[in-house]
């Protein structure tokens, strides 16, 4: 009796995960896309484009769209609050600031201007935006062409 509690033990404590989901499973990869909810244009310059909703909402979707505009999503909780969003190299050093405003609450979407690079000579490749708000910061990898 002892011998077979001694093998079985393992068997207890690793628990029995067999014909479970796996990571690779179909629903695992299921992509949702992000929908504003009455999206209104806020801003749009030679820099950035600058898009608001007090809401937005999910839902699932067989298409992959590719992020082809740098582009930020963040949220201002609160009233009141200064919003900076800041363009910074791979390194962390800031290269220019994009947005440094006050905003009203809601959903935000930043998208860089492809004319920013006229504007200031910034060599293509990887960078990061950053905004921040009433002590939330949101972070996004682009690369500028």
């Amino acid at each position: 009796m002892k011998k077979l509690m001694i093998l079985l033990l393992p068997v207890l404590l690793a628990g029995c995960h067999w014909g479970g989901r796996k990571a690779g499973d179909d629903e695992s990869r299921i992509h949702y896309e992000i929908a504003w909810v009455e999206p209104e244009m806020v801003l749009s310059d030679s820099i950035c484009t600058l898009i608001r909703a007090a809401r937005i909402d999910s839902f699932p979707s067989d298409n992959h769209p590719l992020e082809l505009a740098p582009s930020i999503i963040f949220e201002v909780a609160e009233p009141g609050c200064p919003v900076t969003v800041t363009l910074y190299d791979i390194y962390g050093a800031a290269i220019r600031p994009l947005l440094v405003r006050e905003l009203p609450p809601g959903f935000y979407h930043l998208t860089v201007s492809p004319t920013l690079r006229s504007t200031r000579p910034i060599p293509p490749g990887p960078y990061l935006l950053k905004s921040e708000s009433c002590g939330r910061i949101s972070q996004s990898r682009v690369y500028l062409d």
